[in-house]
């Protein structure tokens, strides 16, 4: 996970106008995930995601792979850390 906050880390354009789409995502997978703490897009990670705990960086991951709007995706375990 790079980038300082949250939004670094799951936009790979990091312009403005994608923030909207990117909040409306992270909520839906963490209200899925049922996280004990909900992250916002200005949220500081830590150095590659370090201050997060292994569920959340799993959201982010998938967050991620999400905002990219691909036909497909392969995914490994994509939910490993969120029980």
């Amino acid at each position: 996970l790079l980038g300082r906050t949250v939004f670094d880390a799951i936009s790979y354009s990091r312009k403005a106008d994608k923030r909207p789409r990117a909040e409306t995502v992270l909520n839906e997978l963490q209200a899925a995930a049922r996280l004990p703490r909900r992250m916002h897009l200005d949220e500081l990670i830590g150095e590659q995601g370090r201050n997060l705990s292994e569920g959340q960086r799993s959201v982010l991951r998938l967050t991620r792979a999400l905002l990219t709007r691909k036909p497909i995706l392969l995914l490994d375990e994509p939910f490993t850390g969120l029980t």
